[in-house]
């Protein structure tokens, strides 16, 4: 806060500490943003309602990610990932017809459930899933890889000199949920209300503690043809809320919205406007305003509970051979045949034979393997045939047929004729030897101290390694 005065005589500014500001900031008139208003929007906005959705596939998803996420050497998602999941499961997309933007939700959906696919169980339902995810994320006891500088902030340069800095995941988390808990019901709020709304009342936004030495890239057209030529824009004070702030926490109504907590109005991110070489700085540039959810409202703590919506009764059946390993798969339900497609290959049209490579394809815990079985269970056609649960009493027995044991060594020899002979004839020596075979002994980890210094007495020695 500061006053300036200019005349021809005085010239200065006046500034208040933090703390003065701190003390009589409360007694200030508010403005009208200070508060989250209701808006009436124009005509001809783009609206997206994920809520359903979300609610009755969220177990699809989470199970194609589990089990058919592919990623770069980089340990990055595979972009071909992206595309498998929004055709296998028919994933309903923010924007159509454009290749930049056309993945945008079955990325964030990704990217979100993957960084979840060992943490939370898959027993939840959608909504207690969900719940369980951003309640993690408020705490800071997300354990899984989920970046939102990789997500949101890919436009912004220069961060690598600063080694070891984190993200305040937490405390952004924490912000969203005052947002949330203080959207009126069933009104759509402006995206501009929700920064005025985090800067008067003071709410953390920043991710990072300093984007110091940071950037982006702006263009500037030069000539008749208009060229563009690229330019570094460092990022300060002045232009932080433009390049920082309104793009992360954009990216992050995209992402509630995915998740189906919130709804959107939104217009393409893509302008005339030259400044930046798509003509957007992020791919949520579009947002305009956002209506909270009843899911949304359940997540954020403001229901105490949430009806999980019927899923529509399908006409795709599964049935199962009795005489061979061969299902039917008859109609085009999309999370049926994704199921289906992950324990058997496809023979024809309707046909798929067994396969326990599809099986374990991706498969991590001896528990993921059993549930893909008892999930397709459950929604085949009448009883399971007596073929298939042997088939299932069988791969139970053949889940991790090899146990490691700690408890013993194995101890490659020189080859000494000596050192042999001792290890052949020595009583006290063959006692602590379980075999040995091509120069290697086997012996318990707790006896390798009792070896070593019975082979001093022989005139070996063993180095502290």
């Amino acid at each position: 806060m500061s006053h300036s005065y200019w005349d021809d005589d005085v010239q200065g500014f006046f500034f208040l500490h933090e703390s003065i500001i701190e003390k009589i900031k409360p007694w200030l008139p508010k403005p009208p943003s200070y508060y989250l208003q209701a808006v009436e929007l124009v005509d001809g906005l783009m609206e997206c309602d994920f809520e359903r959705k979300s609610a009755v596939d969220l177990r699809g998803y989470r199970e194609f990610v589990g089990a058919q996420i592919r990623y770069a050497k980089s340990g990055s998602i595979l972009r071909s990932s992206y595309k498998k999941m929004a055709k296998s499961l028919s994933v309903d997309e923010f924007y159509t017809g454009d290749k930049r933007t056309e993945l945008l939700r079955s990325e964030l959906l990704a990217t979100f459930l993957d960084s979840f696919k060992e943490d939370i169980s898959t027993a939840l339902t959608p909504s207690q899933f969900l719940k369980e995810a951003i309640t993690q994320l408020r705490r800071d006891e997300h354990s899984g890889e989920f970046s939102l500088s990789a997500l949101f902030e890919s436009h912004i340069k220069g961060r690598s000199t600063y080694y070891g800095s984190i993200e305040h995941k937490d405390a952004i988390f924490q912000t969203l949920a005052t947002i949330m808990q203080e959207m009126p019901v069933d009104e759509w709020v402006s995206f501009d209300n929700i920064i005025d709304f985090m800067f008067f009342r003071d709410l953390h936004f920043e991710l990072y503690n300093s984007y110091g030495n940071c950037y982006i890239t702006t263009y500037r057209t030069y000539g008749s043809d208009k060229t563009l030529f690229p330019e570094r824009t460092d990022i300060n004070s002045q232009n932080y809320l433009e390049y920082v702030t309104r793009p992360l926490f954009k990216g992050l109504m995209f992402l509630l919205a995915s998740l189906g907590l919130l709804r959107l109005k939104y217009v393409s991110p893509f302008s005339a406007e030259r400044h930046f070489k798509e003509g957007c700085l992020s791919y949520y540039d579009g947002l305009v305003a956002i209506q909270l959810t009843p899911l949304g409202e359940y997540v954020f703590g403001l229901l105490d509970e949430y009806k999980e919506p019927e899923s529509q009764q399908s006409t795709t059946t599964i049935s199962l051979s009795e005489r061979r390993l061969i299902i039917t798969l008859k109609g085009d339900d999309p999370i049926k045949r994704f199921m289906v497609e992950g324990i058997a290959k496809k023979q024809t049209e309707q046909l798929y034979q067994f396969d326990y490579e599809m099986l374990y394809k991706g498969a991590k815990t001896s528990e993921e393997i059993t549930e893909k079985l008892a999930s397709l269970f459950a929604i085949v056609e009448g009883e399971v045939p007596q073929n298939w649960k042997a088939l299932q009493e069988s791969i139970t027995k053949r889940l991790n047929p090899l146990q490691q044991r700690t408890t013993y060594a194995v101890l490659e020899l020189n080859h000494d004729i000596d050192l042999l002979k001792i290890l052949a004839t020595d009583t006290t020596l063959k006692k602590l030897i379980i075999k040995a075979e091509n120069y290697m002994i086997v012996i318990k980890k707790s006896d390798i101290v009792a070896v070593k210094q019975r082979l001093r007495k022989y005139g070996y020695f063993f180095g502290s390694k």
